[in-house]
């Protein structure tokens, strides 16, 4: 398991395992604080966004699914479980496609058969 923490332009930290030598599973958290020093999440079960937890065990889950060694994927987005997926303006929309962009570059390091740039 490795954990990759949030950017500042990218506030998800990303949990990944690699499957074999041809994907990678993964858990997105979206991280609710600058994440300095400690990244905070929203408590799974939580009422409101200031329900927190640093215990990412505790947090609850905004993305989950795999990529494979040719970029193919399968993503679901827990989040949209708990609510319709919220956007607060463009610029947190264009956080989650920073972030799906950022689960092909994590993957593209961590799968050894990675061909999936195409």
């Amino acid at each position: 398991m490795t954990i990759h923490p949030a950017t500042e332009d990218c506030p998800f930290t990303v949990v990944t395992v690699l499957a074999g030598e041809h994907a990678m599973r993964l858990r997105c958290y979206y991280v609710t604080n600058s994440g300095d020093p400690i990244p905070e999440y929203e408590i799974k079960g939580g009422m409101s966004g200031t329900d927190v937890t640093t215990n990412i065990d505790d947090a609850r889950l905004y993305l989950s699914g795999h990529v494979r060694w040719d970029g193919c994927s399968n993503l679901r987005f827990d989040e949209q479980d708990h609510v319709n997926l919220h956007f607060c303006g463009r610029s947190h929309a264009a956080q989650v496609g920073k972030l799906l962009d950022r689960l092909y570059d994590i993957a593209a390091e961590l799968i050894p058969t990675w061909d999936g740039d195409h």
